[in-house]
């Protein structure tokens, strides 16, 4: 109803993915892609005509790698990866793109890391951490006296979460678990991914959690 003629948006990836077993506990996965996507469908508003719709522009992508590695043992699972972007060689649209910066995206980090963890202390315990790395990221802060956008960048972010689990708590159907979220209190903006105007939400800060589960049927029967 708010557009016309729109077309269907048509996207097409090329992707390579290769990957090695080192010994039967690592292995290694690296992957290369470029996303391409033809005739894509935007929203607009219009602030001169107080009129809103959806209409088709020509292109968007982006180009990318992304690297992991895993390790298993009976005691320890770790996995750690690696990913980055850019949109430096794809055509960009207005509402997307960062004024004078090529490579990135309004609100999604060029590059992002990770790093997981869950080992066993005993055979009903473990512990879990997981450690989640932003790069810089770019935001509409407000509107200046003209009536335009004033784009901003926030540096890079980490996260740590730590989660404790006792499975057979006091019963063998009895499972406890409790966890800190964003163990430093790290301050995260929820960023818009598109020129609406808007300035970033506030997101949460730190998070305590406690989960008591019951479990009907026995699963060692």
């Amino acid at each position: 109803d708010l557009g016309k003629n729109i077309k269907p948006e048509k996207t097409g990836t090329l992707e390579f993915e290769t990957g090695y077993q080192i010994n039967k506990h690592l292995y290694i996965l690296m992957n290369a892609y470029d996303i391409q996507t033809n005739d894509p469908i935007i929203y607009y508003y219009d602030q001169s005509t107080k009129l809103e719709g959806y209409t088709n522009k020509k292109a968007s992508g982006t180009q990318g790698i992304e690297a992991e590695v895993n390790y298993v043992n009976q005691r320890i699972h770790f996995r750690s990866g690696y990913s980055w972007y850019s949109a430096a060689n794809k055509e960009k649209l207005d509402e997307y793109a960062v004024p004078d910066v090529t490579k990135s995206l309004l609100g999604i980090a060029n590059q992002k890391f990770f790093m997981m963890m869950t080992g066993s202390i005993s055979r009903d315990i473990s512990l879990s951490a997981q450690v989640i790395a932003k790069g810089k990221r770019y935001y509409i802060g407000y509107i200046n006296a003209a009536n335009q956008p004033v784009y901003q960048s926030e540096g890079g972010s980490t996260k740590i979460n730590i989660t404790f689990e006792w499975k057979h708590f006091l019963h063998r159907n009895i499972s406890v678990s409790t966890g800190i979220y964003n163990v430093f209190n790290t301050q995260e903006k929820y960023i818009q991914p598109y020129n609406s105007l808007h300035a970033p939400l506030p997101g949460t800060g730190r998070e305590l959690m406690v989960r008591v589960s019951f479990q009907l049927n026995d699963s060692e029967k």
